[in-house]
Order: structure tokens, then C-alpha cells, then sequence
């Protein structure tokens, strides 16, 4: 017998089941990993397109004067106005220049491109402590009662919050959330 025959007839090792396993595991793990990353940065891409398209819009509008834009946040959009430049002082009646403001926002949210991209609005009214806790509910109503009556059909959340301390750029604000619709699968 040749040494090649020999070595091709040596019996081998039996396999272990549980290294097989552990491999299968493994292997497996990566896979939906590689999934999770990819599936992850394509959604984010989406929402990024998602976003991009409306500030072009945006920056047509006189709500982009009186809001600070403050970016995407996963698949929400993000305004912030001072409560001063929307109502009375410790009150929740919308000023003149508020309204100006606010029906430049519902232009903005009733505009068909633009709505067909988002599915719901937040609104949250920050306030300090010292002011009446009811003042920054009430003040959320309003500005949603003020875009249902300017035509905005869309869902409108409202919540105030009153808090003893917040940030400095969260401390009497009126927070505007515009949540993305979130990609299309065809099936």
C-alpha cells in the first residue's frame, strides 16, 4: 500500500455535535448582524432623504424665521420656538405675531408634499416651574386647536411639561415633532 492510500484511509474523527452547533450559532449571529447594520443604515438614509426634502421646503416658509430647527432625530424632525414669540405673557393666547407664525407653520404642514411624508405631530410645551402648571398644557391645546382650525388634518399630540430645571435651550419652549413616515416595503 502506497502512502497515499493510507492517509486516505485513516477513519476520522467522529464530529463533534456541539462544535457543529456552536459554529451554525455563530455563523448565524453574524448574518443577522450584517442584516441589522445594513437594514439600520439604509433606514437611516431613508429618513435623512425624508428630512432634507422638507427643510428645502422649509426654508421657504416665515415659521423657519421664528423656529430654531433642531435636526432629525432618528425618523422626527424637530422645531423649537420661545413661548414668548407665540403668546401673551402667562397666558395661552396666541399674539398676533404668534399666529403670523403658526399659519406659516400649518401652510407648511397642509402643503401635499410635504404632508404625504409624515404621519403625526408632537407638540410639547416646555415651561419652568413658578408658572402655572395648567399654563403649558393649555398653551399645547392651543397651538393645536390654532393648526385644526387652519386646516391641518393630520393627528396633533399636545403635552405640557413643567419641570423645575431643563436645559437652557429646552426652558420655555414650544417643541414642534413632525414624526417620518417610515419606508415603504412592497410586498
Amino acid at each position: 500500500m502506497s502512502f497515499h492510500t493510507r492517509v486516505l484511509r485513516r477513519r476520522q474523527a467522529p464530529l463533534n455535535p456541539y462544535v457543529a452547533l456552536a459554529d451554525v450559532a455563530i455563523n448565524l449571529l453574524l448574518i443577522m448582524t450584517v442584516y441589522l447594520l445594513v437594514s439600520t443604515s439604509i433606514r437611516d438614509a431613508y429618513y435623512a432623504s425624508q428630512a432634507s426634502a422638507l427643510e428645502e421646503k422649509l426654508r421657504s416658509t416665515q415659521w423657519r424665521e421664528v423656529c430654531r430647527y433642531a435636526g432629525r432625530k432618528g425618523p422626527n424632525m424637530e422645531f423649537r420656538v420661545k413661548t414668548s414669540k407665540l403668546f401673551a405673557a402667562n397666558t395661552a393666547d396666541v399674539t398676533k405675531s404668534g399666529g403670523d407664525a403658526l399659519a406659516s407653520l400649518a401652510g407648511f404642514l397642509k402643503d401635499q408634499q410635504v404632508s404625504e411624508r409624515y404621519t403625526c405631530i408632537r407638540v410639547t410645551v416646555n415651561q419652568s416651574m413658578g408658572i402655572d402648571e395648567r399654563l403649558a398644557i393649555s398653551r399645547a391645546v392651543a397651538v393645536r386647536r390654532f393648526l385644526n382650525r387652519a386646516g391641518v388634518t393630520k393627528q396633533i399630540i399636545a403635552s405640557g411639561r413643567t419641570q423645575e430645571r431643563y436645559d437652557r435651550d429646552e426652558a420655555d419652549e414650544v417643541t414642534v415633532v413632525l414624526e417620518l413616515k417610515g419606508p415603504q416595503v412592497e410586498r
